[in-house]
């Protein structure tokens, strides 16, 4: 399992405008996540790690890289 949280800035503002205007546009900016298995629950575990973040000072991408973790990392095969 994966648990993860966005934090954002807002990067403009506008006023609403219908179905394609959702007003404010929020950027993700970090997103920490923990992995937790069967065997750990949430507690240390060797296999699962420690919290981890990305961040905008690591790469102009932070839901890029998000991405990519999740569909290479081997812990989450065919999860």
């Amino acid at each position: 399992m994966v648990i993860y949280d966005y934090e954002c800035i807002v990067s403009s503002s506008s006023a609403y405008k219908g179905s394609d205007s959702l007003g404010i546009k929020h950027v993700p900016n970090q997103i920490s996540y923990r992995l937790i298995c069967n065997e750990c629950l949430g507690e240390d575990c060797d296999t699962c790690g420690k919290i981890q973040s990305i961040n905008f000072t690591n790469t102009d991408d932070v839901v890029g890289e998000f991405s990519t973790f999740l569909k290479n990392d081997p812990r989450l095969k065919n999860a």
